[in-house]
């Protein structure tokens, strides 16, 4: 690693003892000197935790010991949890914004920081017969200047993409529109985005958050749905209550969902934690979507996975009843599986592209780390300059 480099980890996470070569003592006991994490360390020791641990207060990790501990354990389940706890780190937003490595990394799955940047992507994308959801970086706003200036910029993205008469709707966040603020002022900016979308004939996706946020946000789609068509929102297939979310939306006539496996960090006691019975669960929410029930109360299914696992066996449901490859979506994020959007479009098959951009990129840059461990080493080499 270049002195450089090893220099803007040290201060950026504190002093602390770095791994050289082999992993050594150091390594294992987490490569700090911060007495947290030690004593987490010896905690877990206590109760027989074995080299896969991973403590719980990742912003105790100085940065390289971090960087050789994720390699090794890039086939651990935990190392999910782990990143995701990071994208709450400060510490490792400052570095990761301001080293120049790692924000072309981010270029990957960033359109831009800038909404012409995105437009460009967008126009290209549309070129290489691929729609497009544009999504406005940012969340979690607590004050109603920041809430409002998140609006303010769909709007205007909403004119451009009208003016360019760019293939692309919205994705929007209810916690960037201020539903931490207060819920009657989040509500107001939703209309007013959604009225703007219906005149600009362009369609709103209101993204899921974290399970806290579940009920809120299907209240509001509800209260969107009274007076709009053009908007549709997302569950996520790995907590429990999605199957009766999803058989209630049905049943009123407004299921115009996005199915996902789901991308934050959520306990056992409500979530699926195994990687295969996500699947199983994701792929059986896309067949209620796409039943001739459904369908008759005006379902329309989204499916955002890069699984072929589950997309492939989606595909083969749809053919066997007889449905047209453009009578539901397959959704991509923006950089994964370039070459596997090609040949679904090829094959005929309905895909749109998850486009983000915008300043605020580092919490779901982190979430796609977190997601495949092959991003996760492709960020690596590009820290260490490999």
């Amino acid at each position: 690693m270049p002195a450089a480099n090893h220099r803007r980890f040290r201060r950026a996470f504190g002093r602390g003892e770095v791994p050289r070569g082999n992993m050594g003592k150091s390594a294992r006991l987490g490569g700090a000197t911060c007495p947290i994490l030690r004593r987490h360390r010896l905690e877990q020791i206590g109760r027989g935790a074995g080299r896969n641990w991973v403590p719980a207060h990742p912003s105790c990790y100085t940065f390289p010991a971090t960087l050789f501990r994720f390699t090794a354990l890039r086939g651990n389940p935990m190392l999910r949890h782990s990143f995701i706890a990071l994208s709450h780190s400060g510490a490792m937003q400052r570095f990761v914004t301001g080293f120049p490595p790692a924000r072309r990394m981010a270029r990957r799955f960033v359109a831009g920081e800038e909404r012409d940047e995105a437009l460009s992507v967008i126009r290209a994308l549309n070129q290489a017969g691929l729609l497009a959801t544009v999504d406005f970086l940012g969340e979690h706003v607590t004050e109603r200047e920041a809430a409002r200036a998140n609006a303010g910029e769909y709007l205007t993205l909403l004119d451009e993409l009208a003016r360019h008469d760019l293939q692309a709707g919205i994705s929007l966040k209810l916690s960037a529109m201020g539903l931490h603020v207060d819920t009657a002022f989040c509500l107001e900016n939703m209309r007013e985005i959604v009225a703007r979308a219906r005149e600009r004939r362009r369609f709103v996706r209101i993204d899921m958050e974290e399970s806290a946020l579940v009920d809120t946000t299907l209240d509001l789609y509800r209260q969107l749905r009274r007076e709009f068509d053009n908007v549709g929102t997302v569950l996520q297939a790995y907590l429990f209550r999605t199957r009766n979310d999803l058989a209630a939306l049905i049943e009123e006539g407004i299921a115009d969902i996005r199915l996902v496996k789901g991308a934050y960090d959520e306990p056992a006691s409500i979530a699926w934690q195994e990687r295969r019975k996500i699947q199983e669960e994701l792929a059986d929410l896309c067949r209620m979507m796409l039943s001739a029930d459904a369908r008759a109360r005006h379902a329309r299914l989204a499916l955002g996975s890069h699984d072929d696992v589950v997309y492939n066996a989606v595909i083969a449901h749809a053919l066997r009843e007889g449905l047209a490859p453009d009578s539901w979506e397959l959704q991509f994020l923006y950089g994964i599986r370039r070459n596997e959007q090609r040949r679904l479009v090829a094959a005929g098959q309905r895909m749109r592209i998850y486009v983000p951009y915008g300043h605020s990129w580092y919490p779901y840059f982190m979430r796609r780390l977190a997601e495949r461990p092959a991003n996760l080493l492709f960020f690596l080499r590009a820290l260490v300059g490999d």
